[in-house]
This record gives structure tokens, sequence and C-alpha cells, in this order.
């Protein structure tokens, strides 16, 4: 038993914890299927040196362009592009926002397509004028039925309507049965009190 507990405590030639494996690579030596993180790799580009296909930020790429240089294709911000408009100069396809464009309307003057707020617009309606289509709120409207007036469909609560019977006022069948049926005056409040 002494000599199997010893044998354990020695290197095996399968599983060795202290010593390298062929299968599984030691990532602080140089492998070229994976990047040693500490020296260079064939497959990964160090972005510390010059690459044609990655951008080193700290050198010059010739597929992106750098920001701080002239480029046809992308704007760059401190000088003049040829396909991005300065803003701060006059474009006709972009609106600059100092001067008047041709394609964009200045919302400070008037346009038949968009309306001017300052002025009148022959394609909106102007909400403080008369309006057809449109109820002003200030005028009549013949779409919309003014309850303040008499409506035949809605009811005017503070006029008469066909529809519904004015209950404050008496109704003609009644007043007739009473007056044709009772002769008295005691009797018309007896007939009225029963129906």
């Amino acid at each position: 038993m002494a000599l199997i507990n010893s044998r354990q405590h020695q290197h095996s030639p399968i599983t060795t914890d202290h010593q390298h494996s062929p299968t599984l690579t030691n990532t602080h030596q140089h492998s070229p299927t994976l990047t040693n993180t500490h020296q260079h790799s064939p497959t990964l580009t160090n972005t510390h040196q010059h690459s044609p296909t990655l951008t080193n930020t700290h050198q010059h790429s010739p597929t992106l362009t750098n920001t701080h240089q002239h480029s046809p294709t992308l704007t760059n911000t401190h000088q003049h592009s040829p396909t991005l408009t300065n803003t701060h100069q006059h474009s006709p396809t972009l609106t600059n926002t100092h001067q008047h464009s041709p394609t964009l309307t200045n919302t400070h003057q008037h346009s038949p397509t968009l309306t001017n707020t300052h002025q009148h617009s022959p394609t909106l309606t102007n909400t403080h004028q008369h309006s057809p289509t449109l109820t002003n709120t200030h005028q009549h409207s013949p779409t919309l039925t003014n309850t303040h007036q008499h409506s035949p469909t809605l009811t005017n609560t503070h006029q008469h309507s066909p529809t519904l019977t004015n209950t404050h006022q008496h109704s003609w069948l009644t007043t007739t049965n009473i007056l044709s049926k009772q002769a008295s005056p005691h009797k018309i409040c007896v007939h009225s009190a029963r129906e």
C-alpha cells in the first residue's frame, strides 16, 4: 500500500499538471493558431504596428482615411469636401440654416406646400377662418351642428325639438283628452292626476 501511495505523488505520462501537454497550447508561448498576447502572431495583427487591412491608430492606413486629412469620400471636418456640403455655406441640396435653400422652404416665408405659421396657406386651413370641412370654433359650420341652435336630429336643450317632447310643456294629446272628457275643473284635476 505504501508503494502505491508513493506513486500517486509522482508524475504520470498521461495526466501531468507540471509539464507541457501536446494537445493544449501553453498561452505563454508562441502558437501559430492561438494568439499569444505577449508575442506576435501571424494570424492576428498587432494593432501597434502597421497593417494594410486593420487601421493602426498610430499610423496611416491605405484603407481607412485619416479624418484629420483631406478625403474625397469621407468629409474632413477641418477641410472642405466635394461630396458632403459644408453646412455653413450655400448648398442646393442640403439646406444651409444660415441661408435660403430652393429645395426646403424657409418656414418664415410663404410656401404653398408647407404651412408658414406666420402667413396663410392654401393647403392647410387657418382655424381662425371659416372652413366647410373643419369646424371653426369661432364660426358656424355646415357639417357639425351648433348645439346652441335648433337641430332636427340633435335635441337643443334650449329650444323645442320635433323628435323629443319638451317635458316642461303640456302634451297636446293629454290636454285634449282632459278638456273633451271632463267639463268640471274639479274633474279635470282628478282625471289629470289619474293619467
